[in-house]
């Protein structure tokens, strides 16, 4: 009988440290459970380099937050994310400095140019997200994508001479700086209609320009052939602005001419300048789900500028990459690294007129290609 009793009392009473351990566990549940999520009232300074380093000071409740442990760390955060129509992906982590349910100090990271949310993760495990919340880098500059610029003439195939126009009006009363190097001195100011020439000379790879924000501008380029008739009105390129580059799941390019007529060249651009991205090219059979090509590129890491002349770019030949001798219609889309801002167009050429033709994407919001390094 005393060994009954024995054994019933080591059934009942479990060890100590697991009976704790058991009670701890309950307990962040049903506080996790019963937990509001954090608000956040200011950020100061919303602004900071590019550089990262900036310590900024977030204010609000519900940031369940104590001390950090040195050994440890937090188990809790803040991160930046470029805007993202599904809230992907985090392009920057805080560095924790001090931390209340009411106050959180944090140092910035290094980070792309322009406005980013920012997520501040409680130790609940809920989050809450400011939209827009912190610029990185100064304000003032809209920066514009322009996918073909050079001054002067290019020579292109067959004996070829191209030219950029850009062409602009200033809807706004007064003078507007535009430029490609903001904060110049003196500055690049216009009104009115004007032709903007300040064009990087024997670059076709695209460049940035910067306009004020706020103001009613317009811009439109185009390319001319001048060797075949030099007051030809040439093909309109389009102009992409921040809002218009997406960091999205994937670009589409539908019904592209494959054969000895056309030629078809692929032009994808990091919006975020010359820094290291990674692009997906999948080629699928118009009219069918054949899959003819996977393949992938990267753009060189050639450092983080706040305001970039340049954008990463990477031409590729779509031909190139099928079969030899394959003809028909094909579908090109084209995916990249999520949290990044990029753009892609296709310029279909007649090989017998030289007559070029610019396609434009459409953007997968959700679901397609994703592209995985």
């Amino acid at each position: 009988m005393p060994a009954l009793r024995t054994r019933r009392r080591s059934a009942c009473y479990c060890d100590p440290m697991k009976r704790l351990l058991v009670v701890c566990a309950l307990f962040v549940a049903i506080h996790a459970f019963a937990a509001d999520p954090p608000v956040v009232d200011s950020i100061e300074p919303n602004q900071g380099r590019i550089e990262g380093g900036e310590t900024v000071t977030i204010t609000g409740r519900n940031f369940d937050q104590g001390p950090c442990d040195e050994l440890l760390g937090c188990s809790f955060g803040v991160t930046f994310m470029l805007p993202h129509p599904d809230g992907c992906c985090s392009t920057g982590v805080a560095t924790i400095v001090s931390a209340s349910d009411t106050q959180l100090v944090v140092r910035t990271p290094a980070h792309a140019t322009g406005l980013a949310d920012l997520t501040v993760h409680a130790r609940s495990g809920l989050t809450t997200t400011v939209r827009g919340g912190f610029r990185f880098g100064r304000e003032g500059f809209r920066r514009v994508l322009l996918p073909a610029a050079f001054s002067g003439e290019v020579p292109g195939a067959h004996g070829s001479r191209w030219v950029t126009e850009l062409n602009g009006r200033v809807f706004y009363p007064g003078k507007l700086e535009i430029t490609r190097t903001p904060f110049s001195n003196p500055p690049a100011q216009f009104e009115g209609p004007f032709r903007f020439t300040d064009l990087p000379a024997g670059n076709n790879r695209g460049a940035f320009l910067y306009v004020p924000e706020g103001n009613f501008l317009s811009l439109n380029l185009r390319v001319r052939d001048v060797s075949r008739e030099a007051e030809n009105f040439g093909t309109e390129i389009p102009i992409v602005t921040e809002n218009e580059t997406a960091a999205v799941n994937a670009m589409d390019f539908l019904d592209i001419p494959i054969g000895p007529k056309y030629r078809q060249t692929l032009r994808m651009y990091n919006f975020e300048g010359r820094r290291k991205t990674q692009f997906g090219v999948r080629i699928l059979a118009r009219g069918g789900t054949e899959n003819l090509v996977f393949t992938h590129y990267e753009t060189p890491e050639e450092g983080l500028e706040e305001f970039p002349q340049f954008p990463g770019y990477i031409e590729v030949n779509v031909a190139d990459l099928l079969p030899a001798g394959y003809e028909g219609r094909v579908d090109v889309s084209v995916s990249h690294t999520l949290g990044s801002r990029v753009w892609a167009m296709v310029s279909v050429t007649n090989n017998d007129t030289q007559l070029v033709t610019m396609v434009t994407p459409t953007f997968q919001e959700a679901g397609g290609v994703a592209f995985v390094p």
